[in-house]
């Protein structure tokens, strides 16, 4: 291997590493906000969703509707879980923090259950399968965890 052919090498290396902590670090740094009480929705809402006080859906050209919470954040699943039982936790839940539920909702759509996690916390879930955000995701519309790893998915 020549001096040129080694020196390349490195600076891939280098840049694979930086990249690859950059993103952990992204990760493991970011804050899940606080949960926020649920509140009803606006009474403007599309005619396929009757309104309730757990989630909205949104438009994307590239993924058609998706559910969001309230706020407009987006709402995902977890191939991994079954019906009824959050398997994320510790690391995986920094990253894929819960919808909590809250007392507060009222006017709950019959396909929207309450689970209790591992941990006590209640947490929202769709036809069982619990909600997630993605820590990734910093405004609403934002859909940076769809298809990510093959397992995490907007809701549809």
């Amino acid at each position: 291997m020549n001096q040129y052919t080694k020196i390349i090498a490195v600076v891939v290396v280098l840049l694979i590493v930086l990249y690859g902590g950059y993103r952990l670090y992204h990760h493991f740094t970011y804050k899940a906000p606080a949960p926020v009480p649920v509140v009803a929705m606006p009474t403007k809402v599309p005619t396929m969703a009757p309104e309730n006080s757990v989630y909205k859906i949104a438009q994307s050209a590239k993924l058609g509707q998706y559910f969001t919470d309230l706020n407009g954040m987006t709402l995902y699943t977890r191939t991994w879980d079954k019906p009824g039982v959050s398997t994320c936790i510790g690391a995986c839940l920094k990253l894929w923090p819960a919808y909590i539920a809250t007392s507060a909702a009222t006017n709950v759509p019959a396909n929207v259950t309450v689970i209790t996690r591992t941990d006590g916390i209640k947490q929202y879930a769709y036809k069982g399968m619990p909600l997630y955000y993605d820590s990734a995701d910093k405004k609403a519309g934002d859909t940076l965890g769809q298809g990510l790893e093959k397992i995490w998915f907007v809701v549809k």
